[in-house]
């Protein structure tokens, strides 16, 4: 399943992305979206995870940052 990720910093890299996501189950790939010539990320990429895994992650970071707001 890919994950669509937002609001992510310019400075944020593939990396960055699969740390975050790898406490919730084992990471396929990463893919942060950047700027054809600036190579500045657009805000945004993908995170490739089982199914439940993804469901799993997303549940519970989705969770996290609402109770930052």
């Amino acid at each position: 399943m890919n994950i669509f990720v937002g609001n992510l910093s310019p400075e944020v890299t593939e990396t960055d992305l699969a740390e975050l996501f790898s406490p919730f189950g084992q990471v396929k790939s990463t893919e942060v979206k950047r700027e054809l010539f600036s190579g500045a990320g657009k805000g945004f990429g993908f995170v490739e995870m089982s199914r439940a895994d993804a469901s799993r992650a997303i549940e519970l970071l989705n969770r996290a940052h609402s109770s930052l707001l």
